[in-house]
């Protein structure tokens, strides 16, 4: 039962809001396209913050202290995890 909820808790970038908190879950692409988010600090476990979109052009998210801009191409192949203080205060 708790494996459920926490499966209902995994959404897509697209599905986040501006200010929304999050881990990074899975990145659905190729192995050079997760490569490519891997150097830049993107992978599984990372804590991201939507600083921007997600819109039509795409998302600006925050990890680790840097700015990621992603193209819009990316909103439903990343999933995320969530945290409970996610939504702005």
């Amino acid at each position: 039962m708790k494996e459920q909820a926490n499966a209902q808790e995994i959404c897509t970038l697209a599905q986040l809001s501006r200010g929304t908190r999050a881990l990074l879950y899975a990145i659905q692409g190729t192995a050079s396209e997760s490569k490519h988010l891997l150097i830049m600090g993107l992978r599984p476990g990372s804590e991201i913050t939507v600083l921007l979109g997600p819109d039509r052009r795409g998302v600006v998210l925050a990890s680790a202290g840097t700015r990621i801009a992603l193209g819009r191409e990316w909103l439903e192949r990343i999933q995320v995890r969530q945290t409970p203080h996610s939504g702005r205060d």
